[in-house]
């Protein structure tokens, strides 16, 4: 019984995504991508991803989706400095802003979740860690490093692949395939639900 896998490693800029008829061979992996970067207004990005999000949904048909979990921390960085700064730090308050890309991951993680619950498939969200843990056997290295070893690992695999978010995509779709306790007991209800409708033995 072959289930089928849509994996997204979403951003508003790139989204990579995965799809894979499990158990079969990694090379079968079909892999895209698409940006949601250029409508000027924010909100309007996130409708163009949930769009295009709906669109792979309508194609692909999957009986499970997974993603990579948006971090919970924000990380903020020192601002140049400006007037308002100045008199901000002249009152013992430090001159911090965040990064407003990453603050839509959060909503991005949403959308994708909204659109899993509203057609009913399984689904789980991958922590960065958990998956590169898994398939590139280190959780913790830089983010460009992460990159280039999930496109070598896939040029080992010949998943063809057209960027890096691509690449990173059909590695959580791998760990998805090969880990998840989610998508295990998925199949493994699968397995008795199509055991129970076979005809009785004579």
């Amino acid at each position: 019984m072959k289930l089928r896998l849509l994996t997204l490693d979403q951003s508003i800029t790139q989204t990579g995504w995965a799809v894979y008829d499990t158990p079969g061979p990694e090379q079968s992996i079909i892999c895209g991508s698409f940006s949601a970067k250029e409508p000027a207004d924010d909100d309007d990005k996130c409708d163009l991803f949930a769009t295009e999000v709906r669109k792979l949904r309508t194609k692909w048909k999957p009986d499970f989706m997974s993603w990579e979990m948006s971090s919970r921390k924000i990380s903020g960085f020192q601002k140049n400095a400006d007037f308002v700064d100045e008199q901000m730090a002249a009152m013992g308050r430090p001159r911090f802003t965040v990064n407003a890309k990453v603050l839509m991951l959060p909503e991005l993680q949403g959308i994708l979740r909204g659109i899993a619950v509203a057609y009913l498939i399984p689904h789980e969200a991958v922590p960065v860690t958990t998956w590169r843990a898994g398939m590139l056997h280190n959780g913790n290295m830089d983010r460009d490093t992460a990159k280039r070893k999930a496109k070598e690992m896939c040029r080992m695999l010949r998943i063809k692949v057209a960027n890096h978010n691509e690449a990173e995509s059909a590695m959580i779709c791998l760990w998805t395939a090969q880990a998840s306790q989610k998508f295990k007991m998925l199949r493994w209800r699968r397995e008795v639900d199509e055991e129970a409708q076979l005809p009785a033995s004579p």
